[in-house]
């Protein structure tokens, strides 16, 4: 299940508390949410997040305001039944309707014992938000899952999973453009350098394709558990990131094709090699966050992860750095004009657009999430206005639309952007047919191969 974590924390005696928020679709098809308690009792309560305003539910629940039972909100015991200050049963949530207002939906609160479970039905659209307690250590044993109309994703990995098919197609028939393009004798305008553009391209397909393979099994199989220990989604991911980047750097060290002269020119460089080691040795941390996760009451362990997400996060800055200074070396060594300046803007092509698609898609989902909260009504309370800019805020982050996570997923058509660039660059009918010679075409396959690094 992917939900939207608002709370995970322990409570020392207390117990333990999670906090979880998801999103549903307007359809008159089956939707809830199912939970069943495995290995501890399991006090419940799943209620509809503008029902927040109008209760004593707050809206992030931590280990304090359980403590200190702010505005009355608390855990129902057996004393404070008997002092009636709650209307029980023993185990459940002691929950308030302010004066004069309706919850929008029903409220299930109950106590759930060990091997018990609840499916809670869903009649309108919205967030739906659920906080289960244990008096535990952790919470642990639960299984919670939603179901929709469509199967058993989230309206964000459906969304998602709506995206990625759209851009396989897109990369589909990007494919059979670029093949009809360069058929036949018209391989040697470009050269072996057409290679490398198949591979990129081919690789983003193949991760693509991946993506929605894995969305596709978790909506139609919830309970499918491939990734236990290791997770093999993001890992595949990230192989293919990593193949990316040696094929970047292929071409900005103006090696180009696959034969087996063509790899022996390569040369990776020191600083390279221990960006692309940092690289791997960090992602491979990171696929192995869910047993992480389950040592993450280790200083150690929170620290490991830490130092992998900063890696992951920033390598990329002096590995683009590296092949930018190669590549402006290579373009300076290839001889003939009319293919230097063909090499000049496709370097720029595959520097500059997965950078400025990457900054779009972080800016423009930021913009998206600032004028929905501004957007939302005020009414002079502090507290109920924030409530209500949460509320918007988490509305849009979980419920995502079709045009939000195709701008949230901008990065993934860079590749798309760059082949049809590359396809109007290197395209034979834009030079003059006299023009293109076998020389032409030796010229950039040698390019900067005897680069000294």
């Amino acid at each position: 299940m992917r939900v939207l974590p608002l709370a995970t924390l322990a409570l020392g005696a207390l117990g333990a508390v999670i906090q979880n928020c998801v999103g549903y679709e307007p359809s008159d098809g089956p939707r809830g949410l199912y939970i069943e308690s495995n290995e501890e009792d399991t006090s419940l309560l799943v209620y509809h997040i503008r029902d927040s305003a109008r209760t004593n539910i707050p809206m992030v629940v931590d280990d304090d305001i359980l403590l200190m039972e702010v505005d009355g909100f608390g855990i129902c015991s057996q004393k404070k039944l008997s002092q009636g200050l709650c209307d029980g049963p023993v185990g459940t949530f002691t929950v308030k309707v302010m004066d004069g207002e309706k919850p929008q939906s029903a409220i299930l609160n109950q106590r759930l014992m060990k091997g018990e479970n609840v499916t809670y039905q869903i009649h309108e659209q919205g967030i739906f938000c659920g906080i289960l307690y244990q008096e535990a250590e952790s919470v642990k044993g639960l299984y919670v899952q939603e179901i929709h109309s469509y199967g058993y994703l989230s309206l964000a990995g459906h969304a998602e999973a709506k995206v990625f098919q759209l851009l396989i197609a897109l990369l589909f028939i990007t494919q059979l453009v670029l093949i009809w393009t360069f058929r036949g004798d018209k391989k040697k305008y470009i050269g072996t350098i057409f290679q490398d553009i198949c591979v990129l391209l081919s690789l983003k397909v193949l991760e693509i394709t991946w993506n929605n393979l894995i969305l596709s099994l978790w909506n139609f199989y919830p309970r499918l558990s491939l990734f236990k220990v290791f997770d093999f989604y993001i890992a595949v991911q990230f192989l293919f990131t990593i193949g990316s980047y040696i094929v970047y750097y292929k071409l900005s060290s103006g090696v180009y094709g696959y034969g087996k002269p063509d790899r022996e020119r390569l040369s990776i460089q020191p600083a390279f090699k221990k960006c692309l080691v940092a690289q791997g040795v960090s992602y491979i941390i990171l696929s192995f966050h869910p047993l992480l996760e389950k040592l993450a009451h280790f200083y150690v362990v929170q620290a490991i992860q830490i130092i992998a997400s900063l890696v992951s996060a920033f390598i990329w800055i002096p590995m683009f750095y590296i092949m930018y200074k190669n590549s402006k070396m290579t373009y300076n060594e290839i001889v003939d004009p009319i293919f230097a300046r063909k090499y000049l803007l496709s370097r720029r092509a595959l520097i500059f657009i997965p950078i400025s698609l990457g900054l779009i898609s972080t800016v423009g989902t930021m913009v998206v999430m600032a004028a929905a909260t501004n957007s939302s009504q005020k009414t002079g309370d502090i507290g109920k206005d924030f409530k209500e800019n949460f509320t918007t805020m988490l509305e849009v982050s979980t419920k995502q639309n079709m045009w939000y996570v195709l701008l949230s997923h901008l990065n993934d058509f860079s590749m798309l952007v760059v082949q049809w660039v590359l396809l109007l660059i290197w395209n034979p009918k834009t030079i003059d047919p006299s023009e293109f010679e076998d020389v032409h075409a030796n010229q950039l396959n040698e390019g900067n191969g005897k680069l000294q690094l």
